[in-house]
């Protein structure tokens, strides 16, 4: 409902309907709840695996953003994904397989 209320003028000069940004929301909100579902149904162990890759797939990537990144609002964080033409945030993918990595050396 926040993202109703503060974005529907903007909503209805972009795209005539004011529900356009509340129904984009709500949509990847039923994505995350699958994805988070389907996630907690695998095993652990399968996540120790990929952590290690993902640590090192990540360091590269932080590499690529400090020196192609995007700019976007005054700060380069961003690498735009060519396919689907969006940006991705480096550095939650970084911090996503750190706490992976250090959580399979820990235990």
């Amino acid at each position: 409902m926040l993202v109703y209320s503060s974005t529907g003028s903007l909503a209805y000069r972009m795209s005539k309907s004011t529900e356009s940004y509340l129904f984009k929301q709500f949509a990847f909100i039923i994505l995350g709840l699958i994805i988070i579902y389907f996630a907690h149904r695998i095993n652990y162990a399968v996540y120790s695996r990929v952590a290690l890759v993902l640590f090192l797939i990540s360091i590269p990537l932080l590499i690529y953003t400090l020196l192609f990144g995007v700019q976007l609002n005054a700060g380069s964080r961003w690498i735009k994904l060519p396919v689907i033409n969006m940006t991705f945030q480096t550095s939650d993918l970084a911090k996503l397989a750190f706490f992976m990595y250090m959580s399979s050396n820990l235990a």
